[in-house]
């Protein structure tokens, strides 16, 4: 008979241990393997399917120095420790107050942001 498709967890672990080149993974497949709503899956096809759709402007906003004053900023603030809600790797993100952000960026950087 024909091979069957392997279950998402197994394309999960496979992608995680390196025995599935991620170049043959189908964005169905890790899809199924991301626990994120309906809708969320909704937005990644469309993203995939037309790949200019999915972005909104591709042009650099902060400046190199910019980014590493927001880096030096948010790195210390980073939880490693907790998993993200979407991949399970560790979350890696922090919220940045505009109050904070108007310190660390020119204004008009910060309008073209907002």
């Amino acid at each position: 008979g024909a091979p069957r498709a392997p279950r998402a967890r197994t394309v999960a672990e496979a992608l995680l241990t390196n025995r599935l080149n991620p170049g043959k993974a189908t964005a169905e497949e890790v899809l199924a393997c991301i626990p994120i709503s309906e809708a969320d899956k909704a937005r990644a096809r469309v993203a995939v399917e037309h790949p200019a759709r999915a972005l909104l402007e591709t042009r650099p906003v902060l400046s190199p120095a910019e980014c590493a004053r927001v880096r030096r900023w948010a790195v210390p603030r980073m939880d490693t420790r907790t998993p993200d809600t979407v991949d399970g790797a560790p979350e890696c993100q922090v919220t940045v107050p505009e109050e904070v952000l108007r310190t660390l960026i020119a204004p008009e950087t910060l309008a073209a942001l907002l």
